[in-house]
């Protein structure tokens, strides 16, 4: 797989996360009698979406590498693997409700 497509991926993987965590809030948002989300529920749906973006901007540096197509990937795929790191463990502590 190219760097190019990896990052394609994970912006896409993070967009159908976000749409998802988004459905999420939302019922939390209705099931609430204040009106809002669980906090960690409002952070991975927002840090999903911001993601997602972060992805196409990488991918728009890949052909700017000054290394070779296999560095690239793991240069792309550190942050990528950070990312999706953190939504998971924001989505963790959603479902924990803590």
């Amino acid at each position: 797989m190219t760097a190019e497509k990896f990052c394609l991926l994970a912006s896409a993987s993070f967009l159908m996360n976000g749409l998802l965590t988004g459905v999420w809030k939302y019922v939390g948002m209705m099931r609430s009698p204040e009106g809002v989300a669980p906090a960690y529920v409002d952070i991975a749906h927002r840090t999903s979406l911001m993601y997602a973006f972060a992805c196409l901007v990488l991918r728009e540096l890949v052909p700017t590498s000054p290394v070779g197509p296999t560095a690239t990937l793991w240069v792309v795929a550190i942050p990528i693997i950070y990312f999706a790191s953190a939504v998971a463990l924001y989505m963790l502590h959603g479902w924990l409700k803590d």
